[in-house]
């Protein structure tokens, strides 16, 4: 259809402006749909994530520790219809505006984490990453983060009320 739209134009253009005396059909190649592309932006691919803190990456699955926003970037060229995002083989959340994202604050663990991207003319991808999620009492994740931050990572060092520095071991 859009070939043929393009066709008809074009000879009416040559015709009007003197070229041809004739219409030659001109063939016009149609660019085929793309299937979306997607990109995991949060967390990242094999790393540990606390509270949506990216903390260093690991060697064979991404650990999330508390609830986590699972985010996709979406590109098409047609436009994207929505987003879906599974556990193993469950729909948890289906989204259809950006940014495309999901809050998971259900606990699990060891899953298969995947989106799956949906344009308008109904093609898919989808990208998948194994994760484990782990809730945790919210002090633990903060000495965890804290651990791993610091520069003597077996020392804690907080301030009291008057200023104070004090630490203890962990």
């Amino acid at each position: 259809m859009k070939t043929t739209i393009f066709a008809i134009i074009a000879s009416m253009l040559l015709i009007i402006s003197g070229c041809f005396t004739t219409v030659l059909p001109i063939l016009a190649k149609e660019v085929p749909d793309a299937p979306p592309t997607t990109q995991f932006e949060t967390p990242r691919y094999k790393s540990l994530t606390i509270q949506d803190i990216y903390l260093l990456p690991t060697n064979e699955t991404t650990y999330l520790l508390d609830d986590t926003t699972i985010k996709v970037n979406v590109a098409d060229d047609t436009g994207i219809q929505r987003v879906d995002f599974y556990l193993d083989d469950y729909l948890c959340f289906r989204d259809d505006t950006y940014p495309y994202q999901w809050q998971w604050t259900e606990q699990h663990k060891g899953q298969n984490l995947t989106a799956v991207a949906i344009d308008i003319s109904g093609q898919t991808t989808s990208i998948s990453m194994p994760v484990t999620k782990i809730r945790s009492h919210p002090i633990l994740a903060f000495l965890l983060i804290k651990l791993l931050l610091s520069r003597d990572s077996a020392l804690f060092g907080f301030l009291s009320r008057d200023h104070q520095r004090f630490s203890f071991l962990f």
